[in-house]
């Protein structure tokens, strides 16, 4: 739809030029003029800004004139209303879109809202859009990044995060999460602050380039700080210290063949493996191995045995592959 008026408006200039060209003819021919005043004369009186006419018009140029100025006028109506109508009418439905998509992010529930799409923003929303049981909002102040987002698919926000009135919009009162994740430490801690004054019970997770900064967001309420120089420092130490461990996560998490996860299960009570032993759940023959359990009181229990008993309220850390975990219902 869009590409056809674009393509009208073409069309309609190329019809405009031409009628200017044929009226500098037309004077060449009729009043025996040279072709620069034929086409001045043209352009004064299509345009009809009214200067004094460069020649005396004879009765056959009086009616070539008043032809002209008919054709001139109603093509250069018609380009001026078409582009009009695609300024407007883009702007109109960019304004349905977003408030749409508002209509969209104010309906959700225990979504997260991850402020800030760079480098390392974009690498969460990915992860999170393979998992169809998150629901997500991307907050950035950046309008170029607007077409991405719809491409994408994501529901996103445009704006500064730090502001009230954009964290609103992105639902932080109904929210579970926060990712802080921009490239400014003093952005990410006035993003915690300002999230947490909204919604205390807010599970809050930030980017922080230093120890210094780490400090500043736990006082500002951050849940946890991830420094992504850390994290790669010690990914490329272990490459060396441990590098066959380090190839096997690398091929196990990564998208492999190999397809493995690590997945959390919070036990409802009311799975098959729920109120037993891991030995007598059977877990294990679906594929599925149980590297930790998180207790109800918080404590974990790591490379638990076969003895230990699965409560309800329990949240289970197990290692398996996709196709293993949708057995049992995860």
């Amino acid at each position: 739809m869009f590409e056809k008026k674009l393509r009208r408006i073409f069309i309609s200039i190329l019809l405009f030029v031409l009628i200017i060209f044929s009226g500098a003819i037309g004077y060449v021919i009729i009043e025996k003029t040279n072709f620069l005043d034929a086409l001045y004369m043209t352009v004064i009186t299509v345009t009809t800004v009214g200067f004094t006419e460069v020649f005396k018009l004879s009765e056959a140029g009086k009616i070539f004139t008043i032809i002209l100025i008919l054709l001139g006028a109603s093509s250069f109506a018609y380009i001026l209303s078409s582009v009009l109508e695609v300024v407007v009418a883009g702007e109109v439905r960019k304004d349905l879109r977003r408030r749409k998509m508002l209509k969209k992010i104010a309906s959700l529930k225990n979504h997260f809202i991850i402020c800030g799409y760079g480098r390392m923003g974009k690498v969460i929303c990915e992860k999170l859009k393979d998992n169809k049981k998150v629901s997500f909002v991307v907050v950035d102040k950046d309008e170029s990044i607007e077409s991405e987002l719809e491409e994408k698919g994501f529901l996103y926000v445009i704006g500064d995060a730090t502001k009230e009135s954009v964290l609103l919009q992105a639902g932080v009162m109904s929210a579970q999460g926060l990712v802080a994740v921009t490239n400014s430490d003093a952005e990410n801690v006035y993003i915690v602050l300002t999230a947490k004054g909204f919604n205390n019970n807010l599970r809050v997770t930030s980017r922080a380039s230093s120890e210094e900064a780490s400090v500043k967001m736990f006082w500002a309420g951050c849940d946890k700080t991830v420094s992504p120089y850390v994290i790669g420092g010690n990914s490329v130490a272990d490459s060396i210290i441990k590098p066959n461990v380090s190839q096997f996560f690398e091929l196990a998490m990564a998208q492999s063949e190999y397809n493995i996860e690590v997945e959390e299960i919070n036990v409802k009570g009311t799975e098959y493996f729920a109120e037993k032993k891991i030995l007598e759940s059977n877990i294990r023959k679906e594929g599925i191995i149980i590297v930790a359990i998180k207790k109800k009181d918080g404590s974990f229990i790591f490379n638990p045995g076969p003895d230990e008993f699965i409560a309800k309220g329990d949240t289970l850390i197990a290692l398996g592959r996709q196709s293993d975990f949708e057995k049992i219902g995860v």
